[in-house]
Formats: C-alpha cells, structure tokens, sequence
C-alpha cells in the first residue's frame, strides 16, 4: 500500500464519487483525473492509506445514515432474508385455465433459485462459507443441481 501525507480535495471527491458506484475509472474522472488514464488512476488511488482511511470512514457514514432511514438492522435484513426463503420455498400448483377456469395440472412448482441465494447469504453472514468467489459459486450450482433434480420428482 503505497501512504501520502494528506487528503488533497482531489483525492476526496475521488472518494466521495468511488462510494457512489464502485466504479474507480468514473470516479476518477469525477474528481478530475484525465480520461485516457483514468482506469489507472483510480486504481492506484485505490492503494494509497489515506484513501482507504477515507473511503471507510464514507462507507461507514453511508451505511449508517441508510440504516436509520431504511430501519436496515442485521435483525431485519436476516428477517427478510428468511421470509425470502421460506415464501421461494412454498410449492404452488401449477394451473391452467379451460374454459375460463383455473384447473390444476398435478405438477408443483416453487423458486429454487431465490430460496438458494437467500439460504447462501444466510450462510455467509454464520461464516458458513468461505469468502472466495469460486466456493460461493460452486456451492450455488451444487444446490441448483440439487433443486433442479428435485423439480424432475
């Protein structure tokens, strides 16, 4: 990591843009930076201390100030995830309409995929997963295969 003295106001509309989006080469150029070096620019901000100081102590300040405005608690967001889960995991029998009636085919349908990216981030936030991007994804297909072969009984 590379460490400058002090946040120049460049810098911080840099950091101020960059929580916006995530988007290093934008906020680069946001904040002033050259569009032909932008992607390079706003990656190198990325290292510096100061900037990662910065870029916390905004994301930090984001995420509480839409907590308050939005009642976001771990308690409701793990709620929320739950009833997610439980109504992607409710069966429904599928219908057709004959005649103007709704008559049900014997086949019952539900949405595997919402209920397995609910169940994923309810195992992320107990540490049941590691953090890397490939096991998250192979545990993802592994339960699609699991549900799709389930939808076939």
């Amino acid at each position: 990591m590379k460490k400058t003295e002090e946040i120049n106001e460049k810098q911080k509309i840099f950091c101020r843009e960059y929580i916006l989006d995530f988007n290093a080469s934008r906020a680069a150029i946001a904040a002033g930076y050259g569009k032909s070096g932008a992607r390079q620019q706003g990656q190198r901000l990325l290292t510096y201390t100061v900037i990662q100081e910065e870029l916390k102590t905004l994301m930090e300040k984001k995420s509480r100030l839409l907590g308050e405005k939005w009642d976001l608690t771990e308690e409701n967001i793990i709620a929320d995830l739950k009833e997610i889960k439980e109504r992607c995991m409710t069966a429904k029998p599928v219908t057709i309409r004959v005649d103007g009636e709704e008559i049900e085919t014997g086949e019952w349908v539900f949405n595997p995929g919402g209920a397995i990216k609910a169940t994923v981030k309810l195992g992320e936030h107990i540490g049941m997963f590691k953090k890397d991007k490939g096991n998250v994804e192979e545990t993802i297909e592994s339960l699609l295969d699991l549900a799709n072969k389930g939808k076939d009984k």
